[in-house]
């Protein structure tokens, strides 16, 4: 069985997904899977690609807003159907988008799509304006309707698109945990806490972690990747780290923080990236929603994902942060429960399957 992974992401910026798709690939082609990697990125001059090698195409196209940037996408599309059309492969699995002139005769390239859903689009492309939500909510039907099954990062995505009458696989998402290595607990004198996410997403909740950094003086709150104005003294704003720049500041964590808002665009279960890569660096994690590969978890509490949810949490909060300071989570489960080789295994028997079906 020959695969193709087809992601329309920017491979010149750091993220949780650059990170994912480098790994999903990794464990095919570890599994002896004859494997593609086709990568869609908006350029970036005067930097490198962060994923490259042997089996992987990055095809690059000028950075714009929505309009003018769909065309130079339908553009870099016509080069990635030539590397699809050298490849051949028997499965495509393409990372959920929205759609862009000329994907559709790319992906019937393949025998079998498969397409890998992150999110419920049908809400979240809401939070982008009426004129991007009315071009996604018209044009997706055009995919769905070539696509012959769907990979879904959790149960609550895979019953909504069961409504399309098509195989759905739930795999909640995961990391490579050999890729870093667990780090000792810190032992600091006040609690450190870190929150990783990106702007513009309110689901995120940091609005809601700010409250709780209100009320914990006793605790030292990190926020990366966003911008905070009006801090409370015990927070502090990182704005944007690298890889290695996170690396050093997981190492003196004892707890992080997952999305503490979803129910801001009415999803109760995810399985984040950010959380995998706490729990991939010995980091007990704390959010607000449900999590399928964190049931019965001792290493994960769950707040209520409500509005007044979290900080009407606490008093749990500071319990769970004091119950492991200076301990270790048990790294042997974390590998059980979120570690990439056996999702990839359970993603590749769906392929088969869609593939003979």
């Amino acid at each position: 069985m020959k695969v193709l992974y087809l992601a329309e992401w920017d491979v010149y910026s750091n993220s949780g997904v650059v990170r994912k798709i480098r790994a999903q690939f990794d464990s095919w082609k570890s599994l002896g899977v004859d494997a593609r990697l086709v990568i869609v990125s908006p350029r970036t001059i005067e930097k490198n690609p962060l994923i490259s090698g042997d089996g992987i195409t990055v095809i690059s196209h000028r950075r714009a807003r929505f309009g003018i940037g769909k065309i130079f996408k339908a553009l870099a599309l016509r080069s990635a159907k030539k590397a699809v059309l050298e490849f051949l492969p028997d499965v495509i699995y393409y990372r959920q988008s929205s759609w862009t002139p000329g994907i559709l005769s790319l992906l019937k390239v393949a025998r079998s799509v498969v397409v890998e859903i992150n999110s419920n689009d049908v809400f979240e492309v809401h939070q982008n304006g009426w004129l991007k939500a009315r071009y996604h909510l018209t044009t997706r039907t055009w995919l769905i309707g070539i696509v012959n099954g769907f990979v879904c990062v959790g149960r609550e995505l895979g019953d909504f698109y069961n409504q399309y009458g098509k195989p759905v696989c739930v795999i909640g998402n995961g990391f490579d945990t050999s890729s870093v290595s667990s780090r000792p607990p810190p032992f600091n004198l006040r609690p450190q806490l870190i929150f990783v996410g990106s702007k513009g997403q309110t689901w995120h909740g940091v609005d809601k972690l700010l409250n709780v950094a209100a009320v914990l003086p006793e605790m030292d709150f990190h926020i990366v990747g966003q911008d905070v104005q009006d801090v409370p003294v015990n927070v502090k704003a990182h704005g944007f780290l690298t890889w290695s720049q996170l690396d050093d500041i997981y190492k003196k964590m004892d707890a992080g923080f997952g999305s503490l808002a979803l129910h801001r665009i009415e999803i109760d279960e995810i399985t984040p990236l950010k959380t995998r890569e706490y729990l991939a660096y010995g980091i007990p994690v704390i959010g607000a929603y449900h999590d399928i590969d964190l049931e019965n978890c001792s290493y994960y509490l769950q707040l209520r994902n409500q509005e007044n949810g979290v900080i009407e949490s606490v008093d749990l909060i500071r319990d769970f942060v004091w119950k492991w300071k200076n301990r270790s989570i048990d790294n042997n489960d974390v590998v059980i429960r979120i570690g990439s080789m056996n999702k990839e295994r359970r993603r590749l028997t769906f392929f088969k399957n869609i593939s003979i079906s």
